[in-house]
């Protein structure tokens, strides 16, 4: 890849990683939290399975597939599957 694509895909800092730049999550309601959670474990189950468990590597493939941390989607899921 070319070095001027990272520089503007990166701010400047020069790096070879594809993951994308996580960026603090603001504060969310417990309704947006339910939300996201609801939509996550719909997209875990389409993906990995109907099962309830909660594999922490699936998660880690989900978390880079939409951009997020792995602990925040983890939160989101338990939060929706608990309430």
């Amino acid at each position: 890849m070319n070095t001027a694509i990272h520089q503007v895909r990166n701010n400047g800092r020069r790096t070879t990683s594809a993951r994308p730049v996580c960026y603090p999550v603001r504060p969310q309601t417990e309704k947006e939290l339910f939300s996201v959670g609801r939509s996550l474990w719909y997209r875990y189950t389409t993906s990995f399975g109907p099962c309830r468990e909660v594999h922490h590597h699936h998660v880690q493939q989900l978390a880079h597939l939409v951009g997020k941390s792995v602990g925040y989607v983890e939160h989101a899921i338990n939060h929706y599957l608990t309430h």
